[in-house]
């Protein structure tokens, strides 16, 4: 039976309430996600891990992302002024080691490869439980953890009081991580649990949707593909056959165990391109050769994994021309899609997990005196140098025009100073002809006050 005929039988499908529980198995029609079985809703997560581990057309898009968010530098910065503030101890040692094992760049790769991956990342910070965000996580807790994904649980209470105003308490009794040797439990107020989008209203509540569950058929097509260039490779036995060509008046006739046996040897032990053998064959036997299969070059698997792999990096926001081995990338469209990858995926998804660590550590309060934010600065990255130059160019020729109309009398003042990006002035509605007589008229009055004296 061949791979793809494995597709074809019926398969036993498992049916699961709202918590996961098996509440029944039917039969369907297996298609080729069921058939590999790696998008069951109970162990999806260690199966989407192991996906991230193993293969390379999914773990690049991912790390593209990863490795590009810890090119920006990230700074503590009061809400009034925007003005650095490096004299924080404690949010220094989050920005540099959250905890024993893990720099600040360790850990948020963590948060934003679990992310990626499963769809939900969960933080951790040792603090007494904290109830409301407005209490400042910052001041109180030592060290900040990421939960493994694969191994934590959420547990929500039978009655969860969604729609109500509730806390998230009333939501969640806990989350726990089982390491198969024991269970910890964890208060839901001390977990920061950032969510990629969920829509369908079931009992994982307050868990995210993996963008992997929307490629099982990519991800499915890459396997089956390297399963069957790994056949091909390793279980394709001989590359063919020799035949006789020998005839008399009744038709073929096959070759006797002796000339086969010392075709055989001959091949092996006089014929080659190594040492001293002949690197030409001659046979004293009537005999041809039949290729055995088909070629890998004539299957194309490399092209159909290239082709997945472009729509699952499409899915992650990274341009398909930065997938090694794509022979389409030149310098201009690598260039844009380096652009490209910052401003559609790695900025607005290193500013949302930033914003959730202010609210979640306390800092978002800008109603307050002193109030303080994280901020990640992607400014000094060097594909985006170009965007800031050309910006710096318009406004340069912008204010010069302004200027000029300005000095003709076609603009106000104030219209002049809009047009370069500035501030209206008091009393800045006049033309030129107007600033030049009022100079006058102030002149002549300093005049006459000097005289005055």
């Amino acid at each position: 039976m061949g791979l793809l005929d494995a597709f074809k039988k019926k398969a036993s499908s498992i049916i699961r309430d709202n918590k996961g529980e098996v509440v029944g198995i039917t039969k369907v029609d297996a298609d080729i996600s069921k058939y590999l079985g790696i998008f069951d809703s109970k162990v999806r997560n260690r199966n989407y891990i192991t996906l991230f581990s193993e293969i390379e057309e999914i773990q690049f898009p991912v790390r593209a992302i990863a490795e590009r968010a810890l090119n920006a530098t990230y700074y503590l910065k009061k809400y009034d002024s925007d003005e650095k503030i490096w004299n924080n101890p404690a949010i220094n040692k989050f920005l540099t080691q959250p905890n024993e094992t893990d720099t600040f760049y360790e850990f948020l790769t963590k948060i934003i490869v679990s992310l990626l991956v499963t769809g939900t990342a969960y933080a951790y910070s040792d603090s007494p439980s904290l109830v409301s965000n407005r209490i400042e996580r910052w001041k109180r807790a030592d060290n900040y953890y990421i939960l493994p994904a694969d191994k934590t649980t959420v547990n929500y209470h039978n009655k969860q009081k969604l729609f109500q105003g509730a806390g998230l308490h009333e939501i969640i009794k806990d989350y726990t991580v089982s390491t198969g040797i024991s269970n910890m439990q964890f208060a839901p107020e001390n977990i920061l649990s950032i969510r990629d989008l969920k829509l369908a209203f079931d009992g994982r509540t307050m868990e995210g949707d993996s963008r992997l569950d929307a490629l099982k058929y990519p991800i499915s097509n890459i396997i089956a593909a390297y399963e069957a260039r790994n056949a091909i490779f390793v279980k394709r036995g001989a590359l063919g056959m020799i035949v006789s060509r020998k005839t008399d008046e009744s038709g073929s006739v096959p070759l006797r165990e002796s000339e086969k046996r010392q075709i055989r040897d001959s091949y092996q032990r006089t014929y080659g391109i190594t040492g001293d053998r002949d690197a030409i064959g001659i046979s004293n036997v009537d005999i041809g050769f039949v290729s055995f299969g088909v070629s890998i070059r004539e299957l194309e698997p490399f092209r159909e994994t290239l082709e997945d792999a472009k729509v699952i990096a499409g899915a992650f926001g990274v341009p398909d021309v930065l997938i090694p081995g794509n022979n389409q990338a030149t310098y201009n469209n690598v260039s844009t899609a380096e652009k490209a990858i910052y401003q559609n995926a790695v900025i607005p998804l290193t500013n949302r997990i930033i914003e959730a660590f202010n609210s979640w550590l306390g800092l978002s309060r800008k109603w307050e005196k002193g109030g303080m934010y994280l901020e990640a600065d992607f400014s000094e990255i060097t594909c985006l140098q170009e965007d800031k130059k050309f910006s710096a160019e318009v406004k340069r020729i912008k204010s010069e025009t302004a200027i000029k109309q300005y000095e003709k009398g076609f603009l106000t003042k104030n219209q002049a100073l809009v047009e370069m990006g500035l501030e209206e002035i008091p009393d800045g509605d006049y033309y030129v002809t107007e600033d030049k007589n009022r100079n006058q008229e102030n002149q002549i009055q300093n005049q006459n006050n000097t005289q005055g004296k």
